[in-house]
């Protein structure tokens, strides 16, 4: 694998995570403050590697954003740096809504952005040191997730914005130098942020190659792209899906009533002159009202047939996350009894 590891800097953030040689000369995370779990995460293991892998997978890779990369110009800016300092965000009227889904990490919808927190794991430079030999999507993932911090942490108002107990973006791990125990400040945090300002677009994963993402016109994306219905359903409400749908149609016969008023207007003339001089205008507006008429009769019965499919749809999802569930019961039992016997 091609050697992209960022730091040209020796701070690390997260000392206690060490990449170290063990049996047989093989490397592995280990820590040394006596824990075994990954740092922010106490449910997995270090040394199960398979469970690692797989956690880190699903909190860093966006696979439908990255199906949908080659389109996004036609959603966002195509620019990375396109995302504001986090101060800026209240200024523009937008809350900042914390949330672990790296799928709406610097999505913006209506007056919200949200923003996924950085985990402690991704402080350290030993892990990034392990994520290299891992798999290069997660690594360029991650390199693209951190390169956004460098954007959103601009002054130190954005870092003492992100360190506060209300959005807690940042962990504020302390670091040890001659037994005395310093807290993460601005400065040392812009110094670990340095090296990933300088990783250009061809390093990251295709989603970073953009900013901030107007989750409406990745939902239309979606929509014509991967032939799903929206991109995150139990973040999508049964009003807002028909709410796009809705004005739209109304936009629609809104011009059209213009279009009526103007042909009724123009036969209304003709009537009182007595002068047909458009014959093909006449026919036009014969046949145009009726055209409106059927189309308005064909959404009274589209629409209520479209709410039935999205209710039937979300009530599938539910059904399948149950059976899912299941599924995970049996297995746990199948294997305590295993362990038992």
């Amino acid at each position: 694998m091609q050697n992209l590891y960022p730091f040209t800097t020796p701070i690390d953030l997260y000392p206690d995570l060490q990449y170290k040689s063990g049996v047989g000369g093989t490397k592995s995370l280990v820590r040394t403050d006596g824990l075994g779990w990954l740092p922010g995460a106490p449910r997995v293991p270090l040394h199960d590697t398979d469970k690692l892998v797989s956690y880190i997978n699903f909190h860093l890779v966006v696979s439908e954003l990255e199906q949908l990369a080659p389109y996004l110009f036609l959603a966002a800016t195509p620019k990375s740096s396109h995302v504001w300092p986090l101060h800026r965000y209240p200024t523009k009227g937008r809350e900042i809504v914390v949330d672990e889904d790296p799928r709406l990490h610097l999505l913006w919808h209506k007056d919200k952005v949200y923003v996924k927190p950085i985990p402690p794991y991704l402080l350290s430079a030993a892990f990034w040191d392990y994520l290299q030999t891992v798999d290069e999507s997660i690594f360029k993932a991650a390199l693209g997730f951190m390169r956004t911090y460098g954007y959103l942490i601009r002054y130190e108002i954005d870092f003492r914005k992100a360190t506060s107990a209300e959005l807690g973006l940042i962990p504020t791990p302390c670091h040890q130098n001659q037994n005395q125990t310093i807290p993460l400040t601005f400065e040392a945090f812009s110094q670990f942020l340095s090296p990933f300002e300088k990783v250009s677009d061809d390093e990251v994963s295709p989603r970073y190659s953009y900013g901030q993402l107007r989750l409406a016109r990745v939902n239309h994306l979606t929509r014509l792209v991967l032939w799903k219905w929206s991109y995150l359903p139990r973040y999508s409400r049964l009003a807002d899906e028909l709410g796009y749908f809705i004005a739209a149609v109304l936009a629609l016969f809104s011009v059209a009533s213009i279009f009526l008023n103007c042909m009724q207007v123009e036969i209304a003339v003709m009537s009182l002159t007595g002068e047909e001089t458009w014959p093909g205008f006449i026919a036009v507006s014969r046949w145009f009202p009726v055209v409106m008429m059927a189309l308005i009769l064909l959404m009274l019965v589209v629409l209520p047939i479209l709410a039935v499919c999205i209710l039937l749809r979300q009530g599938l999802f539910t059904l399948l996350v149950l059976r899912a569930q299941r599924k995970d019961r049996k297995k746990a039992r199948a294997m305590s009894s295993f362990v038992v016997g």
